[in-house]
């Protein structure tokens, strides 16, 4: 990106930090406020950093990146659902979903091969599927493989992009029905084209 001119040193950050901001919010799943914090930057300047980055890979992705034909190298996928729990009263700020429900987030670790290799269930319904993800890499059984086996799993938007974790994009929404028949298919970005065949995995 820097020899090509897409992002480049200016006097208050390197090509380096705004990469690295860029960086920071995609991997880490973190907001751009927690970027701010951590860099000592405005708002404003994370965020025109950000999307100066993010602009710069489009613009490289004809030609440097590849968008899997076939989910060969994908293991599973990981996905949430929240399931209404009944709790103590002491308990219910904790399992109060987004929609104001009492539930637990129950998170699922299936295999194409119809095979469920590992549930975490018991959660509070505020918890993030992300946060969940983490405790259970830290504190459980599952593992994720090798980044150099090049083997992943896909998720969705409310997981972070990492090696071993492929979500869609998340300004490219749709909806699935319009493109069951080969024939109705019509993208107007490639985002959508790429999103599209991460669904249907």
């Amino acid at each position: 990106m820097v020899t090509r001119g897409h992002i480049k040193d200016n006097r208050n950050t390197s090509a380096f930090e705004q990469l690295a901001m860029f960086l920071c919010v995609l991997t880490h799943s973190g907001s751009i406020r927690d970027v701010v914090e951590h860099f000592q930057h405005s708002l404003e300047t994370v965020s025109c950093y950000f999307n100066l980055v993010l602009n710069s890979l489009f613009s490289l992705m004809d030609e440097s990146f590849q968008i899997p034909t076939a989910s060969t190298n994908a293991l599973g996928a990981i996905d949430s659902t929240h399931i209404p729990a009944i709790v103590s009263q002491d308990k219910h700020e904790r399992f109060i979903n987004r929609r104001g429900q009492i539930s637990q987030n129950v998170v699922m670790i299936a295999g194409f091969d119809g095979v469920i290799h590992f549930v975490v269930a018991g959660w509070g319904g505020s918890a993030s599927d992300m946060s969940i993800l983490r405790w259970s890499l830290e504190n459980t059984s599952f593992a994720v493989p090798n980044a150099l086996a090049d083997k992943y799993y896909l998720v969705d938007s409310g997981y972070a992009n990492t090696d071993c974790f492929i979500a869609p994009y998340r300004s490219a929404r749709y909806h699935f029905s319009n493109y069951r028949e080969p024939s109705q298919r019509t993208y107007e970005k490639k985002e959508k084209v790429y999103n599209h065949q991460h669904a249907r995995r």
